[in-house]
Formats: structure tokens, sequence, C-alpha cells
């Protein structure tokens, strides 16, 4: 058990890989995570429902990337995912995406107990000097949690999504990791 699992499993809560048998789980708490925070996410429910069985099929072989939950008992109860990205001129940078902790336990420290492991764990992925990722810019807890970690802003993207008449700016930010990150 790494730090990050035994800090979380003193607080009740264990950060953990998701597995196979975790993908009915995953699928529900990623759906609720885009119904409740329909402006925090790029998909919308049909999509990410049209997505389930090639994330199932992409967990079994191993290529979904790292995927972590947060679980309190056997209950998932937050979820964050780090891909790496393919190609070879920009395979030094990892993306974050999906971080959500059901509301009904916010306020314990699962994400950042999450984004710590995640981010120790992309320290160790093969090539990975940069983790980046896009927040909702007016979505202040979540900033400064990224903040609190070292992440710094490089920008902020105007009218990045549509959501209805609604338009979404993103904050961007990033952090060096592993002993080559800037």
């Amino acid at each position: 058990m790494n730090a990050s699992e035994k800090e979380s499993a003193m607080g009740r809560s264990t950060i953990r890989v998701l597995t196979a048998g975790d993908i009915s789980q995953f699928i529900e708490v990623r759906l609720r995570s885009i119904r409740e925070e329909p402006l925090s996410f790029g998909s919308n429910e049909e999509e990410e429902k049209s997505r389930a069985a090639t994330i199932e099929d992409r967990m079994s072989a191993g290529t979904a990337g790292l995927l972590l939950g947060a679980f309190e008992g056997s209950e998932l109860v937050g979820i964050v995912g780090l891909r790496q990205e393919m190609s070879l001129k920009f395979r030094h940078r990892a993306i974050l995406w999906g971080v959500y902790v059901v509301p009904e336990r916010r306020g314990r420290g699962i994400a950042k107990l999450m984004m710590r492991e995640v981010l120790a764990r992309a320290e160790h992925m093969d090539g990975v000097e940069i983790v980046s990722l896009r927040v909702t810019a007016d979505n202040e807890s979540a900033c400064r949690l990224y903040v609190s970690l070292g992440f710094a802003s490089y920008g902020i993207e105007p009218r990045s999504m549509k959501v209805n008449d609604r338009y979404v700016d993103f904050n961007c930010m990033q952090i060096a990791v592993g002993s080559k990150g800037v």
C-alpha cells in the first residue's frame, strides 16, 4: 500500500485503480457526474452511454489509460482519469479528465487524495513530464484544489464549450511531474 492509499484508508476512503469489475459502478458515477454537473464535462449523457461498451473493452484490454476510483467500503464515490498523449511529439504530456466526487461525500478531502494518487502515478508513466487539465473557469473550489497541488494556469480558453445557449470558459492548467518536469 502506497502513501496515498494509507492516508485515504485511514480517512475511510480507499483510492485504487479501477478494473473491469468496476465498470458498472464507473459508468453509473460517470453518468451521474454529467447529469449533475453538465457545465463541467465535455460530453453529454447520450454520448457517454454510447461510449460505455468501448470503455469496458478498453478497461479489459488495459488500454483505457489510468482510471482511479475512491471507494468507501465497496461503494465508488469518486473518479479521475489520466491518459497519456500518444503522438510522439506530445507523449511527454498526460491529460487529466473526469474528476468527480459524489455530492454527498464532498468536503472530506477525497478529491485531493485522488489527485495526489494520480499525480504520483503520472510521475512513473514512461516519458510523462507534464500533466494538464481544463476546468470550468468559474469552478472556484476545483481551481483552488488544483492550485494547492501545484498546478499553474497558463490561460483561459474563452467560449470553449457551449451548453444550450450558454458558453463556458475553461481555465487551462498544468503541473510538471517526474525528474524531467520543468
